[in-house]
């Protein structure tokens, strides 16, 4: 549903089944400390906060489903001054036709390319999906994000997500995700960019 360029359905299907994701990208108010304030904006602020309080670290940032979304705009348009050393998305829908004309709609005109790898993003935006995730059907990011300033481009790499609960699969649990061998090389690669900083840092002194 999320796929269909038929906004009319999709709106119903979102109504119905994905309320978070409609307060998200409506203009529905919640008071916080007495200030009306919109929902999207107190969610953002969550990991905005988060960044900030880390920032001069080295950050690995993984985002699942919806989180991706809240992710990619806290990144680029919040918080574009934080360096992201990784950021991994896993089961994201930000390839979905409902995201990708919510992403059109709300960008200025004067904005430029509204699809592109914010450029605080220092060494890979890796994006991982199951060919059974329903929510990550269109998995090829790297078609539609372009590269940025620093050359990083999204990397879509297909998994399996081998998730149970009682029995029944569910390819979209981020449980799953994390526990692929391909999760553990990025994150590998990651902790142990350490050591290459360490050396090009030595390099560049002498």
């Amino acid at each position: 549903m999320l796929s269909l360029s038929i906004p009319s359905l999709t709106e119903l299907f979102i109504h119905r089944h994905l309320r978070d994701l409609e307060e998200y990208y409506s203009k529905s108010y919640t008071l916080i400390n007495d200030k009306k304030r919109l929902i999207r904006e107190v969610i953002i602020d969550r990991l905005v906060e988060a960044l900030k309080k880390h920032r001069g670290k080295k950050i690995f940032l993984v985002a699942h489903s919806m989180g991706s979304i809240i992710a990619y705009d806290a990144i680029r348009y919040h918080t574009p001054e934080i360096k992201i050393e990784m950021l991994v998305t896993i089961g994201s829908p930000l390839g979905q036709e409902y995201v990708i004309r919510k992403i059109q709609s709300e960008s200025a005109p004067d904005e430029g390319d509204k699809f592109i790898v914010p450029v605080n993003i220092r060494l890979g935006w890796y994006n991982f999906s199951d060919p059974e995730d329903q929510v990550a059907v269109n998995n090829h990011l790297e078609k539609i994000y372009k590269e940025n300033a620093r050359a990083i481009k999204i990397k879509d790499i297909l998994v399996h997500n081998y998730y149970k609960i009682s029995g029944t699969r569910n390819p979209h649990k981020s449980y799953g995700y994390l526990r692929t061998p391909e999760f553990s090389e990025v994150l590998n690669s990651f902790l142990t960019s350490r050591k290459f900083d360490l050396f090009r840092w030595i390099k560049n002194l002498f």
